[in-house]
């Protein structure tokens, strides 16, 4: 056989390797797809065929015109060679490893999609731009390689794929270039979902406080404005006691005031001093308390009830003169005066 009749049957094989075969079956190779260097298994004129076309990535060999035609109509892109004129297989080409690589991240952004309720028939698990807990107990394969796949991908050694890229950011997750290599990683500052219920938590809080201060709707103040609370109250409901508590807390200096509370907390007239160490704030630890308020109210009281003993408050009748000191006892409606010494 001359070299020009093995060549024909080089193309021959390639074609064979992306046609369907007899039985019906698929193709043994995927078009536009390099195969395998070798199958276990194969008979030999696949063999040959596999060898061929990785020979064909080589700048040494050329491609024949018979096999430009099979390969063209394969989806394989050829380029020149640079000395002899011809072509060669790009070698560039995706090769079945890749597919494989390809099809999983595929796969991950659907699953990535259902996570959030992006995929047809899905039900969303995960709020819009959270990053997910890494696994959930009894969770299907599905969902749990989609959280494997998202923590991994806030590494820089991974990247996002374009699969992937697209439903990220329909989903709100930030992504970051990768510092090299190219293509994207998630970013690492991403909310996660532990925080999500810190946010939520805080915000309760908030509605809380706002209620104590009757600056909630339909909410009736049990605490005046710039007052702390006291810490507990007998027979307080739940969310009571929870926003007593929490005030409390946030006098310490390892408490910081969220976002949420600190409006709340101005609108309330209750001081806030910056935290020394990593930002924010605390309700300053001078805050008025109601235990404190209540003692000022009494000694304004009791000015007040003095300055009417001496005809000194607004429609008052003076019951002891100036300069003398009232008797420690009434007797029926008058009170026995003793002078000062």
């Amino acid at each position: 056989m001359d070299q020009r009749t093995d060549v024909d049957q080089s193309a021959v094989r390639i074609q064979a390797l992306y046609s369907p075969r007899a039985d019906g079956s698929p193709p043994l190779a995927l078009p536009g797809m390099l195969p395998a260097r070798s199958r276990e298994g194969a008979p030999k004129w696949e063999y040959s065929a596999r060898q061929r076309m990785h020979n064909l990535l080589k700048p040494a060999c050329r491609v024949s015109a018979a096999e430009e035609r099979v390969l063209r109509d394969a989806g394989i892109p050829l380029v020149a060679r640079e000395q002899g004129g011809g072509f060669t297989i790009d070698p560039n080409v995706t090769r079945a490893s890749e597919k494989a690589s390809v099809q999983a991240r595929v796969a991950s952004a659907t699953n990535i999609a259902k996570l959030y309720g992006l995929a047809p028939d899905s039900e969303r698990l995960v709020p819009p731009g959270m990053l997910p807990a890494r696994s959930r107990e009894g969770a299907p394969k599905w969902e749990y390689s989609a959280r494997q796949r998202m923590h991994n991908l806030l590494k820089p050694a991974y990247r996002v794929s374009a699969a992937e890229e697209r439903v990220l950011r329909d989903a709100g997750i930030p992504l970051v270039a990768r510092e090299q290599g190219g293509g994207f990683t998630i970013d690492p500052n991403v909310t996660r979902a532990s925080e999500k219920a810190s946010v939520q938590a805080r915000v309760a809080s908030a509605t809380n406080i706002a209620k104590l201060y009757g600056l909630a709707p339909d909410s009736e103040r049990l605490v005046p404005p710039g007052m702390l609370p006291a810490r507990s109250r007998e027979g307080a409901p739940k969310w009571e006691y929870s926003a007593r508590q929490r005030m409390h807390n946030l006098l310490k200096p390892a408490y910081r005031v969220s976002a949420a509370e600190e409006r709340v907390l101005r609108d309330a007239g209750i001081p806030l001093v910056a935290r020394e160490q990593g930002g924010g704030f605390t309700i300053d630890p001078n805050v008025t308390r109601a235990s404190e308020k209540a003692s000022v109210q009494a000694r304004v009281a009791s000015a007040t009830n003095i300055a009417k003993l001496y005809g000194l408050a607004p429609d008052s009748e003076r019951l002891v003169p100036p300069d003398m000191g009232p008797s420690p006892v009434k007797v029926g409606t008058r009170l026995l005066i003793t002078r000062r010494a």
